[in-house]
């Protein structure tokens, strides 16, 4: 019951968020387009399906795994710049779509009178489609969206649907209250609904930027420099999650359907790299990152002395074997470094493998020796094997960090030299 007030109130909060920057013009300036009431009830209700509908085939499935994330891009900045050219040449988009039979008329005076009619008259579909174009580009800062995403969903697909629906709700009713609100500001221009007037040309010109922001990726840059301001509504967030979602609740939810699945611990150097590179790989239910070690209780990531950044990586044994775990740790990180992991230092960032039987350990150990063999790496690993060591789940800002910070992860991954560390040892390796 906690997690379903906080999913409505998540979709509330996520309108303060930077990530929603796309959203809102189009919200607001397309109910605008006239003084009718339907028109902000029908795009925001439209935005609420298609978050949900694209949330459940692009994030929740392998549906469309095929298709690339640019498609969806170009299909929602496409949508959206016909819309704006609707309303900068409302003339030549009449005779577009409509097309203008021969009459005793002119074809100006037969444009005109069309003009005047489809003004009047409006449509649902176009409201319904400017709602529902926002969905495939939609990218939530919500940690709350993320654990009903990464989380609740596949431990109960019926449960991590409500959530999902009741957060969509918070978020379109909140834009709906501010569609509203700029409709009434609004409602003195006599001339609003006229199709050739100034206001539906700002209009255009607004819903134009939008279009070429989200083609050419401007707006991700835009909301990567407001978060480095060190404005982001989603840490006041994170604080209700981590008072209201315990970690155990998190792992009960994991655990809800699928009992028959082992755990495995790795550290490999910054947590949110392992994570990612993980939960790509075949077989891999969830990976969750901590800290292990044997110092402090409780640690956190201002004070974790005594243990690195680990992961904690939850499999099928039907699918994937550990060995097939170790060898995609080793090939995912680099293990000769002793001091720590690229431009992390310290004890923290070195690499580990913590091994929970017997056999676990020997698989580590012939797996290094292998790779020692056949010198793929171009100086000694260095990985330690500890045992009896203890996993802590990290705060929850730090998991799925990839998925909520997608800018600033790649950057970091990047800027770091992990990425081109790895991409070179597996073409060397044949990988």
């Amino acid at each position: 019951m906690e997690l379903l007030v906080l999913s409505f109130v998540a979709g509330i909060l996520t309108v303060l968020a930077p990530c929603i920057l796309p959203l809102l013009p189009v919200i607001i300036g397309g109910s605008l387009a006239d003084k009718s009431i339907v028109r902000p009830i029908v795009i925001t209700a439209s935005l609420a399906v298609s978050v949900v509908v694209f949330t459940l085939l692009l994030k929740a499935t392998t549906a469309f795994i095929e298709i690339p994330q640019m498609f969806w891009t170009y299909f929602s900045g496409g949508i959206i710049l016909l819309f704006a050219l609707s309303l900068l040449f409302p003339f030549t988009w009449a005779k577009l779509t409509h097309g203008l039979v021969p009459s005793k008329f002119s074809i100006k005076e037969k444009g005109e009178k069309l003009l005047y009619t489809e003004s009047k008259k409006g449509g649902l579909v176009p409201m319904i489609l400017m709602g529902a174009a926002l969905g495939p580009v939609f990218a939530s800062c919500s940690p709350t969206y993320f654990l009903i995403l990464g989380t609740v969903l596949p431990a109960s697909f019926g449960l991590g649907l409500l959530y999902l629906v009741v957060y969509a709700l918070g978020l379109s009713l909140v834009m709906f209250l501010i569609a509203f609100a700029g409709q009434k500001m609004f409602a003195k221009i006599s001339n609003i609904s006229d199709p050739r007037g100034p206001f539906k040309k700002g209009l255009g010109i607004l819903f134009l930027f939008v279009a070429l922001a989200i083609l050419t990726g401007v707006d991700k840059k835009i909301e990567a420099a407001i978060l480095d301001t060190g404005f982001n509504i989603s840490n006041f967030e994170q604080q209700l999650l981590d008072k209201t979602v315990s970690t155990d609740t998190r792992t009960t939810l994991i655990d809800m359907h699928d009992t028959n699945y082992n755990k495995a611990y790795f550290a490999g150097g910054c947590f949110w790299c392992v994570e990612a590179d993980f939960e790509k790989y075949r077989g891999i239910k969830a990976v969750t990152s901590g800290y292990m070690g044997k110092g402090v209780e409780n640690p956190t990531y201002e004070n974790h002395e005594g243990h690195r950044e680990a992961v904690e990586v939850l499999y099928d044994p039907t699918v994937i074997g550990y060995q097939d775990l170790v060898e995609f740790f080793f090939r995912n990180h680099d293990p000769t470094d002793a001091g720590g992991s690229f431009y992390d230092r310290g004890f923290a960032y070195t690499s580990a493998i913590y091994p929970m039987s017997d056999e676990e350990e020997k698989i580590a150990q012939a797996v290094m020796a292998d790779l020692t063999a056949r010198a793929v790496f171009p100086k000694p690993i260095v990985t330690a094997i500890e045992r009896d060591a203890i996993f802590w789940s990290a705060e929850e800002y730090h998991q799925d960090y990839k998925k909520k910070n997608p800018l600033h992860y790649e950057l970091y991954r990047k800027g770091s030299g992990r990425e081109d560390f790895i991409n070179k040892l597996n073409q060397n390796d044949g990988q």
